[in-house]
């Protein structure tokens, strides 16, 4: 998958959560990743949590078929990791 994203909110991304979005993008490697849609009210917008080395990300983006604009690709904290994994989410 091709992934593309604006170089200003990369480095805001990296500034605020300390991940970068070629980092973040890694999560679609997990084979375990599972994604969900996003309950955000003005765009579709998917969100995938999965490790990338030791950790565990959430990272928010639109689905490819448009520009894709990543939102946010940030460590997920411990007590979400485990209400994200009890969702009933499916991967895709």
């Amino acid at each position: 998958m091709n992934w593309t994203w604006d170089p200003d909110k990369n480095r805001i991304n990296r500034d605020k959560h300390r991940i970068s979005f070629e980092t973040a993008q890694r999560v679609f490697n997990d084979p375990l990743a599972v994604m969900y849609p996003d309950p955000y009210p003005y765009e579709s917008r998917w969100r995938t949590i999965g490790g990338v080395h030791s950790l565990t990300l959430m990272v928010v983006y639109t689905w490819p078929g448009r520009p894709t604009n990543w939102t946010t690709g940030q460590p997920r904290p411990h007590h979400q990791r485990a209400k994200g994994n009890q969702c009933g989410t499916t991967r895709l």
